[in-house]
């Protein structure tokens, strides 16, 4: 029956028109009001940009996991299953609990006249469960842009967090560099900082939105070197060596990003180990990125 009620709610999910995009929040937010935005209820960190997000996402809700935060992760897109978006504590959401809410989100949105594309569906399907379950913290991957993400449908974050950018998806960001970072930068919440390293060539526009907006713009203050020696990945940052379970050399911007984001909910009275950060980076994975 749970296989049977899974494959009941792929279908209404890929009914949608699979990768349709229809960019905005009206739709998402009436949605999410019908729900008791739930969203509203969340700790999150919300992360955008071209390059790294995935792989940052994934890094830092590993290292609030090892703390001991029950911590929601969204990212898209899949590599097998629909399951693997919508995670607490490195756990997919079970099929039962997945094709429940997909079931009735559908179903809500169908008798109010809502129609939500399958990132929207899926978006709140998230949102909802997380809520459900409680979580402490949550890190949500932006799927297109920023600005008009489905994400997006938060008045509030605890950081967002913008990794490297560059060309990407011209024909719906811009076909600049200022335009597309423009959109990503979107993902800031009035009052709440955002943290972008200072080499990103969006920077100069995230930080003239992070002005309008009232908004803290924090940079890495340290660097990260990768080194690989004896068959094994390291990562040294702040007179400390860390064994390190993904490889790229593309990784040290984004570790940078993390540690910075770690020494920011520190100092907000999050509680994170060095043993849970040697815990998280050792056992990292990010399968097939």
């Amino acid at each position: 029956m749970e296989n049977e009620n899974y494959q009941k709610a792929i279908n209404l999910i890929t009914s949608q028109e699979k990768f349709h995009i229809c960019l905005g929040l009206e739709r998402i937010l009436q949605v999410l009001a019908l729900l008791g935005n739930p969203q509203e209820k969340l700790n999150i960190i919300h992360v955008a940009g071209t390059n790294g997000k995935g792989s940052t996402c994934a890094i830092l809700s590993k290292i609030l996991t090892c703390a001991g935060y029950k911590t929601g992760l969204y990212t898209s897109p899949h590599i097998l299953e629909y399951t693997e978006r919508i995670k607490i504590n490195q756990r997919n959401i079970s099929k039962t609990d997945f094709s429940d809410l997909i079931t009735e989100i559908s179903v809500l949105a169908k008798i109010n006249g809502i129609y939500l594309t399958e990132f929207e569906l899926l978006t709140a399907a998230a949102y909802k469960y997380f809520a459900d379950k409680e979580t402490d913290i949550c890190v949500i991957e932006t799927g297109l842009g920023g600005r008009l993400d489905a994400t997006s449908a938060i008045s509030k974050n605890l950081l967002s967090i913008i990794t490297s950018i560059s060309l990407d998806h011209v024909d719906r960001l811009g076909n600049t560099i200022e335009k597309i970072a423009y959109e990503k930068a979107g993902i800031i919440k009035e009052g709440y900082p955002v943290l972008i390293s200072q080499n990103n060539c969006g920077f100069e526009t995230v930080k003239q939105i992070a002005n309008q907006k009232n908004s803290t713009l924090i940079t890495p203050e340290k660097s990260v070197e990768l080194i690989f020696e004896r068959n094994k990945n390291y990562a040294k940052y702040d007179s400390n060596k860390y064994e390190f379970n993904l490889l790229g050399l593309w990784q040290k911007e984004n570790l940078e990003l993390v540690f910075e984001a770690v020494n920011y909910l520190k100092n907000q009275g999050y509680e994170i180990s060095q043993q849970a950060i040697t815990k998280a980076l050792k056992e990292v994975s990010w399968a097939c990125r």
